[in-house]
């Protein structure tokens, strides 16, 4: 990840926070030279064993994540379904899958989500050892040979403990998962993403929201060699449009988004000089404009850092 954004040896990793270094999470956040308000932290590269955490020091970490200081954090997982990449996807308000358009990603991706959900019901069912006894012999088969719905399950578990079975449709309902479908060459592929989906639905009783897709673009290797973020590099690439419009559009919910704005707002008419000064105004000349849900035209941009991206005007 350092090498992505452009920093090339990092003050602080994870490891100062395993082995004692660093009292909280807060300590080891490394903040970006170039854009403000980022920070990062980075994992402990090449380290043996850091992959393999205890449970303790996993859990110590879940709870340290819970009091950064920070309106948004983002979890970049590894590959894999051990149980740190799972216990970490779900302790996330909203786990979010990147899937490319070919069917060894479309396959590995069920299989993971399968894994997040046998995981999550497991840990349920921790009062039930009955039930979690059937859960953990269902789960044991392959995706290939096995056609047992999670409906099916809980269906059986229903009929000799149908407290767990009520607990389990609980669970499957706080799920979040939204799909985000990458490297695409051509619009139709998105039906590639419908169909698992679909497979979702019926087989593991999740339901799924795609979050959008970004194109295969040149532009996002060029930036990984140059360590910059693809949408800073070339604002006006597709691959950038695609990623703004997800960002604008599905992970800033417009509710939530307002109601702290509304605050800001309230405390910066006390602080700030009546001329907007530096700030960037909302005009039909943003490169964003289009896929915008906050369009206001003369006012401050209240997405300011996506705009000093793609404001063309002055």
């Amino acid at each position: 990840l350092h090498q992505v954004v452009g920093i090339r040896k990092p003050g602080y990793t994870y490891q100062d926070f395993q082995n004692g270094n660093a009292a909280s999470l807060n300590d080891i956040v490394v903040e970006h030279h170039q854009y403000d308000q980022l920070g990062f932290i980075f994992g402990a590269a090449g380290s043996y064993g850091m992959a393999n955490e205890k449970y303790f020091h996993r859990q110590k970490f879940l709870k340290q994540l819970r009091s950064l200081e920070s309106e948004y954090v983002i979890l970049d997982l590894g590959a894999g379904s051990s149980f740190q990449v799972l216990d970490l996807f779900l302790a996330a308000d909203l786990g979010i899958v990147v899937v490319n358009p070919d069917p060894l990603s479309l396959a590995e991706s069920f299989n993971f989500i399968k894994q997040v959900i046998i995981r999550n019901l497991s840990n349920t069912l921790r009062t039930f050892p009955d039930a979690q006894a059937y859960i953990y012999e269902q789960a044991k088969n392959e995706t290939f040979r096995s056609t047992t719905r999670v409906s099916d399950i809980i269906a059986t578990i229903q009929q000799f403990r149908p407290e767990a079975a009520e607990q389990m449709r609980t669970c499957l309902n706080k799920i979040q998962i939204g799909i985000i479908l990458n490297k695409v060459n051509e619009d139709a592929q998105v039906t590639e993403t419908e169909a698992l989906q679909k497979a979702l639905q019926e087989l593991l009783s999740i339901n799924t929201d795609l979050l959008g897709i970004i194109h295969y673009d040149t532009t996002v290797q060029c930036a990984l060699e140059a360590g910059t973020p693809f949408i800073a590099k070339d604002a006006k690439a597709e691959s950038s449009r695609d990623l703004a419009n997800i960002i604008i559009t599905k992970l800033l919910h417009r509710d939530r988004f307002h109601a702290f704005w509304d605050k800001m707002s309230m405390r910066k008419k006390f602080e700030e000089p009546s001329e907007y000064g530096n700030r960037v105004i909302c005009s039909i000349n943003c490169l964003y404009w289009d896929e915008c849900g906050y369009r206001q035209g003369g006012y401050p941009c209240k997405l300011q850092h996506m705009a000093e991206m793609g404001f063309q005007g002055e």
